[in-house]
């Protein structure tokens, strides 16, 4: 992309004209155009950079060539002279790793978490029935059932009669 930036000291006019880098010739109608004075912000040293955004993409942005003049026009740039554009190398190995292994891992990891506390809390609710039979043991009973047997007989009677005959 080549961009050009002209300002017109008599008119007041900052025009901005972008086009393809393979256009040899700047287009008659820039791309922006406005009127500001830039004699009342730029004094007698200036420092000039650019500034790009390409938005939420993860993008780069070089200045491979620069003119300028005061005035007239700026000389054009030859273009077969500007270096090789830079390519952003990639870290093959790396952004594979962790595009999708680690995404991977990390959920047959919480999976298998999961389903082992699962396991364990199943188990020890199972287990937690059995061993509370075998606490109590087969011979032991709640109270319910030693009134039933006593039923019909006093406290100074020896015998009686209990629920399946006399005693």
């Amino acid at each position: 992309m080549q961009v050009w930036v002209d300002y017109d000291r008599e008119k007041t006019e900052i025009d901005v004209t972008m086009a393809p880098l393979d256009m040899s010739t700047k287009p008659r109608r820039p791309t922006v155009s406005t009127r500001y004075n830039l004699s009342a912000v730029l004094k007698d040293v200036a420092y000039i950079g650019f500034s790009s955004s390409a938005g939420k993409i993860n993008t780069r942005h070089y200045v491979l060539g620069w003119s300028f003049a005061t005035n007239g026009p700026a000389p054009a740039i030859n273009v077969t002279m500007l270096p090789d554009l830079l390519r952003h190398q990639t870290h093959g190995h790396r952004s594979w790793v962790l595009e999708i292994v680690l995404p991977v891992a990390t959920a047959v990891v919480l999976l298998s978490l999961g389903a082992i506390a699962f396991i364990l809390v199943r188990r020890h609710f199972r287990y937690a029935e059995v061993q509370d039979d075998c606490e109590h043991g087969p011979g032991s009973h709640g109270p319910g059932r030693s009134q039933e047997g006593l039923r019909g007989r006093r406290h100074d009677d020896a015998g009686g009669r209990g629920r399946h005959g006399a005693a």
